[in-house]
């Protein structure tokens, strides 16, 4: 993959994110919101650009 413009990006090991999840519920909680979140803004932004496909096409 390649970026078009300069990115910067936050890697953490699977493990430590578990131990931290473990360790402090209010983190996990946040953790699990922000990424519900994001997933969401995914999901939706990727049912308008279906719905913009199939309202494009032409009939059979």
């Amino acid at each position: 993959m390649l970026a078009k413009t300069k990115v910067t990006t936050l890697s953490i090991h699977r493990r430590r994110i578990q131990q931290l999840i473990k360790s402090d519920p209010q983190l996990s909680t946040l953790l699990y919101r922000n990424v519900l979140s994001m997933v969401r803004e995914k999901l939706i932004v990727s049912n308008r650009r279906i719905a913009e496909l199939l309202g494009n096409q032409q009939p059979a």
